[in-house]
């Protein structure tokens, strides 16, 4: 039984006394762990912010590609109609050209012939 006493002298004289050690020990601890923690969310919160920033730029840029794209096939096509179009009143101006120089010369032939020559000057321009 004095072994008994001894051993509750022991704790009710060390522990007491270690107990302040432990106590600041585990309170850097738990403050280490919760800066840690605080840590560990501020770098997630960034990452994230970087994966979001970099999948809208991601997005933007694809869709400047698409309409890039877009745009040349448009403007290939339009210059294409432009150079038909183009081809079509050369052949027409042609015609009447030619349809004027077979008439009898009257006055108003050469009114239209000048008609002719502006239009024609004007597309080669």
């Amino acid at each position: 039984m004095s072994e008994m006493m001894t051993v509750g002298c022991i704790r009710k004289t060390v522990i007491p006394q270690q107990s302040g050690v432990y106590e600041a020990l585990l309170g850097k601890a738990e403050r280490e762990r919760d800066e840690a923690r605080k840590e560990k969310e501020k770098w997630g919160l960034y990452a994230e912010k970087a994966e979001r920033e970099r999948d809208e730029a991601r997005k933007e840029n694809e869709e400047q590609a698409r309409l890039l794209g877009m745009g040349g096939e448009r403007e290939a096509r339009l210059i294409t109609e432009r150079d038909h179009y183009k081809t079509s009143l050369e052949s027409l101006l042609k015609s009447i050209d030619d349809w004027n120089d077979s008439m009898v010369k009257e006055p108003a032939d050469d009114f239209i012939a000048a008609i002719a020559a502006y239009i024609t000057e004007k597309l080669e321009k």
